[in-house]
């Protein structure tokens, strides 16, 4: 993980040289420039207890060059339950907040995903409906990430189609014979 931020912020490192104290190195870096640095992990549930233990060092070391570097860790509710482990107290006691984004509301659901489509320079207009935004929040239970998903997937589906409406590719999506609506579920 180390290596990856590293490479992410354009610092030069090699992890064939063990000597080499990257945390320091990444440390200093950061230190150096004019503004402090953040970090967003996502889906930082995914990540093992050692990479967590990592970052918590890695947090230690830019400390200690009297710099800051903000890290978010965005992820599934498991990551509280993972962040409960005596292994990880470290890490749990550096966060300063805390914050759950519950199921989006049926009622929300057309309007984000007009939002969504409109904030990239598209025309939401008549892509979903009240009925297709009903039923992507039934099969996707209002998760935000998973109703981009299937959204974005039913968009696609109705494209390759020649429609421009989602509506009835909604539907299709919703059945568990679908990929992307069984990816999605096992979840």
């Amino acid at each position: 993980m180390l290596f990856r931020s590293m490479t992410a912020f354009g610092i030069a490192c090699s992890d064939t040289d063990p000597d080499n104290d990257h945390n320091e190195t990444f440390a200093r870096t950061i230190a150096s420039w004019s503004a402090p640095a953040m970090l967003v992990i996502d889906r930082a549930d995914a990540l093992t207890t050692d990479a967590l233990v990592e970052l918590a060092h890695l947090v230690n070391a830019v400390r200690e060059q009297r710099t800051t570097l903000r890290v978010t860790l965005v992820g599934r509710s498991t990551l509280e339950t993972r962040l409960a482990d005596p292994a990880l107290q470290t890490v749990a006691a550096r966060i300063g907040v805390r914050c759950t984004v519950p199921p989006m509301p049926i009622a929300d659901v057309r309007p984000y995903l007009q939002h969504r489509i409109n904030a990239v320079g598209g025309d939401a207009s008549g892509v979903f409906s009240r009925k297709s935004s009903r039923e992507l929040h039934l099969v996707t239970n209002g998760v935000t990430g998973h109703l981009d998903a299937v959204a974005a997937e039913s968009i696609r589906v109705a494209r390759a189609a020649g429609v421009t409406r989602s509506e009835e590719h909604t539907s299709e999506l919703q059945s568990p014979d679908h990929l992307v609506c069984r990816l999605l579920l096992e979840k």
